[in-house]
C-alpha cells in the first residue's frame, strides 16, 4: 500500500507547466473569445443609457460649518436668546433625511416638479392598451381587467423612482448631500437644487414661526402680568386711603404699652393685697411687733418706698408706724379704681393691638403681591425684549455648501470598467474552452 501512495499524490498534483502550455497552445481561441467578449462589452457601453449624477449639498444652523443663531448673536445676546428658549440650530441631520425621503416631501416635490410627466420618474401610460395577442387570450378566456386608477399608479410610480433615483446622505461634520439620477443633465441638476433650497425654505419658515409663536406666547402672558401689577398697586392704594400705612409701627409702640401696663396692673394688685391684709390685722384690733413682722414676709410691698407713701407712712423701713383702718380704706379704694383704669385701658390697647396686626398682615400681604407682580412684570418684559431682539435678528445661517452644476460627463454606464470586465470575462471563458 505504501508504494502506491506517492503515485496518487502524484496524479492529484497540477502541472502548472503543462497548464500554461495548454493555455498558450490555443492562445488565438482564447484571443478570439476575449475579442468577442469585449466588442459586445465595448456595444453595451456604447448603447446603453446614460445617466448623469447631479449632487448639491447643504448645512444647516447648528451643524459643523454652519454657525447657530446663538453664535451669530454673540455671547450676551446669545444668553438673552437661550433665556428665552431662541433656537439654536437646525437639529439633527438624520431628522432632516428621513424628512426628505418621506412620503409627503417626495409627494410636494412631485408635484412642484411635476415628476409624473418625467419618464424617469413615472413610466405609466394610462392610454396604453394590451397587446393583440394578451386581448384575444383575456378575451376568449372571459377575463375582464378592472380599469387601474391613473393617479395613484403614478404616484407609488413616482415614490418608487424618487427612493432609487434621489440618494440624501448626511456626513459627519453635518452637512447633507443630495445627489439625483437622470438622463438629462439639466434636469438632474434642477431636481437637487430644487430639492436643497426647498428643504432650506421650510426650515427657515417653521423657525420663523417657531419664534413667533414664542413672541406671542410671552406678549399674552406680559399682558397678564401688567393687569395682575395694576391690580396690586390699586388693591395697596385702596387700603392706604382705608387704613394707617403706620400699622407695623403702631402695633409695636402699642405692645410697649400694653406690657407696661400690665406690669402696672400687676404691682396694683400686690399693693391691694397688701393694703386688704394690713386692713384685716388693723381691724382685729391693735396690732402689736409680731404681725408686722408676719407681714413684711408675706408681702413685702411693706417696705416699698411708693406703698408706704401712698399709706401716707414714714418711707424709712426702720420707722413704721401702723396707718389708721380710713386711710387703708381710702388707700385700697384708690387702688381698686386704678386697677379698674389699668383694665380698661389694657382691654383697649388689647383691641387696638388686635386691629393693627390684622392691618399690618393684610398691608404686608397687598406689599408682597406688589413686589411679586412686579418681579414677574420685569423678568417677563426683558423676555419678550429678547425674544424680540431674537425674531427681528434673523440671519441666513443655512449654507448651500456645494451647487448642483449640470454634469458634463455621464456617471453611468461606467465604460471603462465594462471594457475590463468584458476582457476578463473573456479571457476566463476562453481560457475555460
Amino acid at each position: 500500500m505504501s508504494n502506491h501512495q506517492p503515485t496518487d499524490a502524484a496524479e492529484d498534483e497540477i502541472n502548472l507547466k503543462e497548464l500554461f502550455l495548454t493555455i498558450w497552445a490555443y492562445k488565438f481561441l482564447i484571443a478570439l473569445v476575449s475579442s468577442a467578449f469585449l466588442v459586445g462589452a465595448g456595444f453595451y457601453a456604447l448603447n446603453a443609457d446614460k445617466v448623469f449624477s447631479a449632487k448639491s449639498t447643504f448645512a444647516l444652523p447648528g451643524s459643523s460649518g454652519s454657525n447657530g443663531i446663538l453664535g451669530s448673536l454673540g455671547g450676551e445676546l446669545g444668553g438673552l436668546a437661550a433665556l428665552v428658549g431662541a433656537p439654536t440650530g437646525g437639529g439633527d441631520a438624520e431628522v432632516i433625511v428621513e424628512r426628505l425621503t418621506s412620503r409627503e416631501f417626495i409627494l410636494e416635490i412631485g408635484r412642484e416638479l411635476d415628476l409624473k410627466s418625467d419618464e424617469m420618474f413615472n413610466s405609466y401610460d394610462p392610454a396604453a392598451t394590451d397587446p393583440a395577442w394578451k386581448a384575444a387570450l383575456k378575451s376568449l378566456l372571459g377575463v375582464v381587467s378592472e380599469r387601474p386608477n391613473a393617479d395613484r399608479i403614478a404616484l407609488q410610480n413616482v415614490i418608487n423612482a424618487y427612493k432609487d433615483l434621489i440618494a440624501v446622505e448626511a456626513s459627519d461634520t453635518g452637512s447633507i448631500s443630495v445627489t439625483v439620477d437622470h438622463e438629462v443633465p439639466e434636469r438632474a441638476a434642477e431636481i437637487a437644487n430644487h430639492i436643497v433650497s426647498k428643504i432650506i425654505a421650510l426650515k427657515a419658515l417653521e423657525s420663523s414661526d417657531e419664534t413667533d409663536e414664542k413672541l406671542e406666547y410671552l406678549s399674552r402672558t406680559l399682558a397678564d402680568a401688567s393687569e395682575d401689577l395694576e391690580a396690586a398697586q390699586r388693591a395697596l392704594q385702596e387700603y392706604s386711603l382705608e387704613n394707617s400705612t403706620q400699622a407695623v409701627e403702631s402695633f409695636a409702640v402699642g405692645s410697649v404699652m400694653l406690657d407696661d401696663m400690665r406690669t402696672q396692673r400687676e404691682r396694683s394688685a400686690e399693693q391691694l393685697a397688701a393694703a386688704l391684709a394690713l386692713k384685716e390685722v388693723l381691724s382685729k384690733g391693735v396690732p402689736g411687733e409680731g404681725d408686722y413682722d408676719r407681714l413684711r414676709q408675706e408681702f413685702p410691698q411693706l417696705d416699698q418706698p411708693s406703698f408706704r407713701r401712698i399709706m401716707g407712712v414714714s418711707e424709712v423701713a426702720s420707722a413704721w408706724t401702723w396707718p389708721s383702718v380710713g386711710v387703708v380704706s381710702q388707700v385700697e379704694s384708690s387702688i381698686r379704681d386704678r386697677l379698674s383704669a389699668l383694665e380698661r385701658d389694657i382691654l383697649k390697647l388689647e383691641q387696638d393691638a388686635s386691629k393693627y396686626a390684622s392691618s399690618a398682615e393684610r398691608l404686608a400681604q397687598l406689599t408682597r403681591d406688589l413686589k411679586i407682580a412686579e418681579a414677574a412684570y420685569t423678568v417677563l418684559i426683558e423676555q419678550v425684549k429678547s425674544q424680540s431682539l431674537v425674531a427681528g435678528f434673523k440671519p441666513d445661517n443655512s449654507r448651500i455648501l456645494e451647487v448642483a452644476d449640470v454634469p458634463v460627463r455621464p456617471s453611468a454606464p461606467k465604460r471603462t470598467l465594462i471594457l475590463a470586465l468584458g476582457l476578463v470575462l473573456g479571457v476566463f471563458v476562453g481560457s475555460a474552452v
